[in-house]
């Protein structure tokens, strides 16, 4: 009878780890997607500044990244939208919704973390 309840024990414990680890995985992903969203918004953006006359090694310092990274960010924006220069006017319109709706889905995504840690440090 022991044997078994330890083995239930067991068991129980393997398939908390699999639901934690799984919810943790989607929220990786989940963020993971945001980045690249961020990160071609930041190639919009920049490309916008740079064709406003803002040399190219300014704009890519104040966003912070490597030559490579700048570059794969302005050719991802131009890649995903040929017509950016003509929508540049909404994109500064909805700036502000855009950050918020991403800064819920970090908090929702950093919750799901953090929460997930809270059950498994009960757990124990």
């Amino acid at each position: 009878m022991r044997k078994r309840q330890e083995l239930r024990q067991h068991l129980e414990k393997g398939q908390r780890k699999l639901r934690d680890r799984k919810k943790k995985l989607n929220s990786l992903l989940s963020l993971i997607d945001q980045r690249e969203n961020l990160n071609e918004k930041i190639g919009h953006a920049s490309r916008t500044v740079i064709d406003l006359g803002e040399p190219k090694e300014l704009v890519r310092d104040l966003v912070g990244v490597s030559q490579r990274d700048f570059n794969d960010m302005l050719k991802t924006a131009k890649d995903s939208s040929p017509s950016a220069e003509d929508s540049s006017g909404d994109d500064e319109s909805h700036t502000g919704d855009d950050k918020r709706q991403y800064n819920d889905e970090a908090a929702s995504a950093t919750e799901d973390a953090g929460g997930d840690d809270a059950d498994e440090n009960s757990d124990q």
